[in-house]
């Protein structure tokens, strides 16, 4: 039943016109809606009937006649909620209902029309459950209204979309008389409007309740922002609710679109922007980081939409305006003080976030992932607002910073990394300025503070000195061109700090580097601002930028300005690629001759020189070498490549490849590690990390692009218009979007070694050793490498797995690291599921060695077998043993070239059949090696099961199964373990399937 239902679901057809309806829904219309009106036991099968109703009243919306039934589906929803309510003592409620998503957009399908009675029953059904929706009534049944709250809205938006903005499809139209009036948004807003204003302060800060809140300000912003504002106000006067004034805040947030442009409907929600901004400001608070958080977020979303520039002067240059005109231009007077203030906050912030350590030895802890997210929210924050600046009021808000900084000293584990930030934000927006305003003062600090040579041989040094590397470490992330007046001094600087022997201090550097190469080097945004440069400061062009007020744009016309490395940025990236690699090349140099060169400063020189390929991957060449031919092909094996814009050249280390010349000296760095210290962990974790960047970056990592997918989706989704969509879509939007695709773009074309080469395979030798370390962090970067490699190289198994079948030959109990490094390779690259033909010869030597492999009663290992079980029952496909290429395949092919003669045809053929007997030996022994093991009797019950798993996976249709398979299965029917008489069940229901014969058609 359930089965036949999904099918169903997935293959009824719900969009045909509406001529051909009694073709469609009406022959099953009925029938279905009975059964499931009859059927109330939460039946397995009820979800994807929902989903069927559902789908009808998408693409057939107002032509099914829905209403009869609305009384039991909104009993059914009513129900699925599991409120707290009893019936003669007994609980009537019941969380199951298949989808409730999908009954939310069957019920919002119904809405409309005279004669609909949807609109009175979902009136009904809030007024009901209202009471549950406040935040002092939790419970189970909580997140379930909330997403039921959430799903609604959404819902109804989508089906506002579709009827007023969408462009028309040949689906069925829907009918004049059934879509949505003004009056019907009226009444959906009013009775959702009073569970989504108490949802809104639920305890834990929900978020679904927030969207929901934002999809009704959209519809009438008139009917939800005043009370939404009103609230904020009295949150604001009282200090006693946190909570309530955070959840006001993030309301707040959310209705930010149609606050700011809804002249229509809501003239006046621009003239409370400034004073709540203003009022806000206390909640940045040492004391309440949640506070704090949720503070920046609100004052940056509405910075980021307004230009911060004063247009008071328009009152008296501008005729015509209207009174909240008046007031919002007279209001922009007061951006210079809000800017400013903000900025005194955030100064209070960093110098009261100070880190004392309680003991000696944890001074250089990390930071904890609190204070990470502060010092990231801060930055954003900060960059946003000062984006957004007028000239005026950012060289204000500089001075101010500057002066501050001038005369402190803070630790650089909190307060320090947040005063970096902060320094960091106001580079990347104006880096001329900053630059200007802050470098000479740090390299004549820096040279003053490391003159004596003492210093070189501190492990704790000066904290003076530690600041002030921090904050050039983070400084340096403006446009790579304003780096180029300080080039001498900044090689200068970096020659004297790489001789530091500071753990502290080497990261620090080492971050700084990486900045200084990934801006000189790469290509990014410049103006990421509402507008692409803010117009001159007269009067009228003033008033102007009231009116681009979160202003949608023409994404055709972004105007948006791209930094692209320069001929005199490549030099300069050179210039310090040779200083930086002078100094530590020679320290590697020394570990490998045997000179003491202690662990710390050999994992300091690793760091650095991670760092510099990271940082310049986009100018580093590939190495080149003939390519290695895995599989055997009769076409050449192209690599998949993306365009991406090439810098004007490249760069190289005394005339050498920088990727190949470091590749050779990493791994005799490793061979030393491993001959004379094997215990080094942390060296040999930043080799593998080294080897990752030459093999795989390109300029950006995969973690910075989640990164900034991550941040893209929330800033979507809270500035999207979620009506209009793509035809309203803003240009910070619009921006961020483009550079996503550009990283998108970068990371697909982030593969420098493209394809397999004898150097990437030694590569792979030194990383598969790695992976069988007996040390836990040292297996684990290498089996992530090596897992990559799976996943972007084509056949790249046929490499891989020679190097570790070995290693499963070995004893799990003395050779306990080996043995699971190799079984961890083998599923993480899922060598025991693969699908491709060529990987064939992969499964016929892997399965059979993996139910040889001796028994450990180690829990890892257990959990590793029981994986790999797993992963063959829920990802093993059938692979093809035969291509049948058909003879008009072969006629248009040699159309398209005429050169094809037929020896060449005929070879194919013949070489395709021998493959294809190649394939079918290959299969008929891998199911005669696992009967034979299965018949030995000796197997632990653990491998036995996985053996009949990978046996019972073996069936396929093209083949006869071997009688000694069959026998195997027959006799499990009876076996004493459950799980084999279920395997055995469903295999022998296949094998008879197979053997059925073959009835023939007959016309009667």
């Amino acid at each position: 039943m359930v089965k036949a239902m999904h099918m169903f679901s997935l293959f009824l057809p719900t969009d045909l016109p509406p001529a051909y309806h009694h073709f469609g829904y009406k022959l099953w219309f009925d029938e279905l809606m009975g059964m499931w009106r009859e059927i109330k036991n939460s039946a397995g099968w009820e979800g994807y009937v929902i989903s069927l109703f559902s789908g009808l009243s998408s693409d057939c919306l107002g032509h099914p006649n829905f209403e009869p039934y609305l009384p039991e589906i909104f009993d059914r929803l009513m129900i699925s909620f599991g409120l707290p309510v009893l019936f003669r003592n007994t609980y009537v409620g019941s969380s199951s209902v298949g989808s409730r998503k999908a009954l939310c957009v069957l019920i919002v399908n119904c809405l409309g029309g005279v004669s609909s009675t949807a609109q009175m029953k979902l009136d009904k059904l809030f007024k009901a459950t209202e009471s549950y929706f406040h935040p002092s009534n939790t419970g189970k049944w909580n997140k379930r209204l909330f997403n039921f709250l959430t799903e609604v809205t959404s819902a109804f938006v989508e089906r506002l979309h579709v009827e007023r903005y969408k462009k028309p499809t040949w689906f069925c139209n829907i009918p004049e008389e059934k879509k949505l009036k003004e009056e019907d948004i009226d009444k959906f807003v009013d009775c959702v409007k009073p569970a989504a204003e108490l949802a809104m302060f639920a305890k834990n800060l929900i978020i679904s309740p927030l969207m929901a809140l934002r999809d009704l300000a959209q519809l009438r912003p008139e009917k939800i922002i005043p009370n939404l504002v009103d609230k904020f106000y009295a949150s604001l006067e009282t200090v006693t609710e946190p909570h309530r004034l955070i959840s006001c805040m993030l309301g707040m947030v959310n209705v930010c679109r149609p606050m700011l442009r809804s002249p229509k409907y809501y003239p006046e929600g621009r003239t409370h922007i400034i004073p709540l901004m203003f009022q806000a400001l206390p909640g940045i608070d040492p004391n309440d980081i949640k506070k704090t958080l949720a503070t920046l977020q609100f004052l940056v979303t509405f910075a980021y939409l307004i230009p911060i520039v004063d247009c008071s002067s328009a009152v008296s240059s501008v005729e015509g305006l209207t009174e909240h005109d008046e007031v919002v231009a007279l209001a922009t007077a007061n951006f210079e003080d809000l800017v400013l203030q903000m900025i005194d906050r955030l100064l209070v912030l960093v110098e009261n976030s100070t880190y004392v350590s309680p003991r000696v030895e944890r001074e250089t802890e990390k930071m904890s992932m609190e204070e990470k997210f502060v010092e990231a929210v801060l930055e954003g924050a900060v960059t946003k607002l000062l984006t957004q600046c007028s000239e005026e009021i950012f060289d204000l808000s500089l001075r101010k910073v500057c002066d501050f900084f001038s005369d402190k000293i803070l630790e650089v584990r909190v307060s320090g990394k947040l005063a970096a930030s902060l320094v960091k934000a106001f580079a990347s927006v104006k880096a001329v300025k900053t630059y200007k305003a802050f470098l000479p003062n740090l390299f004549h600090k820096i040279e003053l503070l490391t003159e004596n040579e003492d210093v070189f041989k501190e492990e704790n040094l000066d904290s003076d000195l530690l600041f002030s590397i921090l904050l050039l470490s983070e400084i340096v992330v403006g446009e790579g061109d304003a780096l180029l007046p300080y080039k001498t001094e900044l090689i200068n600087i970096v020659e004297r700090l790489l001789k530091l022997e500071s753990q502290q201090s080497s990261e620090i550097v080492a971050k700084m580097i990486h900045h200084i190469f990934k801006r000189l080097c790469n290509c990014y945004v410049l103006n990421r601002g509402s507008l692409p440069d803010l117009p001159k400061t007269d009067g009228k062009d003033k008033f102007l930028l009231l009116n681009e007020w979160a202003k949608p744009v023409d994404f055709r016309n972004l105007e948006i300005k791209w930094h692209q490395s320069s001929e005199a940025e490549i030099s300069f990236a050179s210039e310090l690629l040779n200083v930086v690699f002078a100094h530590e090349i020679q320290i590697l140099m020394n570990f490998l001759q045997g000179k003491n060169v202690t662990k710390e400063n050999l994992k300091r020189s690793l760091k650095i020189i991670d760092n510099v390929v990271s940082g310049a991957g986009q100018i580093l060449p590939v190495w080149e070498e003939d390519q290695v031919r895995l599989p055997e092909s009769e076409v050449r094996l192209l690599p998949y490549s993306i365009y991406v814009p090439a810098p004007e050249r490249f760069i190289t280390y005394k005339g050498q490849n920088v990727r190949l010349f470091l590749t050779n000296l990493i791994i005799q760095v490793i061979d030393k590690i491993l001959e004379v210290s094997e215990d080094d962990t942390k060296s040999l974790v930043m080799c593998t990390s080294v080897l990752t960047s030459i093999t795989y970056n390109c300029g950006l990592s995969k973690e910075m692009w989640d990164f900034a997918r991550r941040s893209f989706s929330t800033m979507k989704r809270t500035y999207t218009n979620v009506i209009k969509k793509k035809r309203d879509q803003l240009r910070v939007v619009m921006v961020e979007k483009v550079e996503l695709t550009h990283l998108s773009r970068l990371v697909e074309s982030n593969l420098p070694c493209s394809y397999i080469t004898p150097t990437f395979l030694r590569i792979l030798d030194y990383m598969v050793k790695l992976s069988t370390s007996h040390y836990s962090e040292v297996r684990i970067k290498a089996q992530n490498f090596i897992e990559s490699v799976s996943n972007l190289f084509a056949y790249s198994s046929s490499a891989i797995y020679p190097k570790i079948e070995s290693f499963l030959t070995l004893d799990p109990e003395s050779h306990h690291e080996k043995f699971k490094g190799a079984l961890f390779i083998l599923l993480n690259m899922r060598l025991t599921t693969r699908a491709l033909s060529d990987d064939f010869e992969i499964l016929v030597k892997a399965w059979p060695t993996l139910v040889k492999t001796k028994f450990s009663e180690k829990l890892s290992i257990i959990r590793l077998l029981e994986r790999a079980s797993k992963d063959i029952d829920s990802f093993y496909r059938t692979v093809y043993l035969r291509t049948n290429i058909s003879d008009s395949v072969v006629e248009y092919g040699r159309k398209m070239n005429s050169n094809v003669s037929d020896d060449v045809v005929k070879l194919g053929k013949e070489k395709e059949r021998i493959k294809g007997d190649q394939n079918e030996a290959m299969y008929l022994g891998l199911v005669g090696s696992l009967c034979e093991l299965l018949k030995n009797g000796s197997l632990h019950w653990r491998y036995y099961e996985l053996a009949t798993s990978m046996l019972g996976s073996l069936i396929r249709k093209d083949v006869l199964f071997p009688v000694d398979g069959v026998s195997i299965f027959v006799e499990n029917l009876i076996h004493e373990s459950i799980a084999m008489r279920k395997v055995s069940l469903w295999t022998v229901a296949a094998i008879s399937q197979q053997q059925k014969n073959k009835s023939k058609a007959s016309l009667y």
